[in-house]
């Protein structure tokens, strides 16, 4: 049993390990490639804005041309695209393991992932709806502004979310694996114990008797044939004693017989 415990452990161990790691990869690979793709898709957003900015502040130096205004134009629909569709890329990686990654929210407005990406979806697509008119009209206004940042805000809180769920999900990996290990040892421990007393009971069952036949053997050699074993056990060391006493006693009373 106990060599059987050391197996379990053994092999136990490994396996922990090994679904430990392959839990710390899945978690990396999903948490921080959408980590990635959500850094990127940030950058775009900026360089779409800062294509319209340009836009505009050419405009009002008087050196804005048919050439440079399409340049821009194109410059600000690829980056807009580039963040709706990385955005996007990085939430369909999530969405494998909804479950898992639904679990972690932001502290400020308990939103998770997937609710910040709905949120983000309808600011930025409003958004680009009114830089499109901005390029026409070249007149910003406050809501423009304050809807570019609510999107980025949304952007900012994934990657936030991402960031701490994912460190959060590593750690608690290692502290499930090392409870698991340490639970295995204490079965180890307990098995040990229990391997330990078995052992003395069986020992002290076996000994015992063996220990009371040689003394019993012992003393018919010397020719004495009082002692008898008188033991109630079952077993084939039960079966001897029944004999040895059986013997005992036809033996004495043979000699009796004689000596009469």
């Amino acid at each position: 049993p106990l060599l059987a415990a050391l197996v379990v452990t053994a092999i136990g161990t490994f396996y922990v390990n090994k679904i430990s790691e392959s839990l710390t990869q899945s978690v990396y690979e999903e948490g921080y490639t959408s980590m990635s793709l959500v850094l990127n898709a940030d950058r775009d957003a900026y360089q779409a804005l800062d294509a319209t900015s340009s836009l505009l502040v050419r405009k009002g130096m008087g050196v804005l041309n048919q050439q440079s205004a399409d340049e821009l134009k194109a410059g600000f629909d690829e980056n807009a695209t580039q963040t709706t569709d990385r955005i996007k890329q990085a939430v369909d990686i999530l969405s494998q393991n909804k479950d898992f990654w639904g679990k972690f929210t932001d502290e400020a407005e308990g939103m998770t992932v997937f609710e910040h990406y709905d949120a983000f979806s309808q600011d930025f697509a409003k958004w680009i709806e009114m830089s499109k008119a901005v390029q026409t009209t070249f007149t910003p206004n406050e809501e423009y502004v304050a809807t570019f940042e609510s999107a980025r805000g949304h952007i900012n809180s994934i990657g936030e979310i991402l960031d701490a769920g994912a460190a959060q999900a590593i750690a608690e990996s290692k502290t499930e694996k090392s409870e698991m290990i340490v639970t295995m040892l204490i079965i180890d421990v307990v098995v040990v114990i229990l391997v330990i007393l078995l052992s003395i009971f069986v020992i002290r069952a076996i000994t015992g008797p063996l220990s009371k036949s040689v003394v019993m053997i012992q003393d018919m050699v010397k020719g004495r044939l009082s002692r008898r074993l008188n033991l109630a056990q079952k077993d084939e060391i039960g079966v001897m004693a029944e004999n040895l006493d059986m013997f005992a006693d036809n033996l004495q009373n043979q000699l009796i017989m004689i000596l009469n």
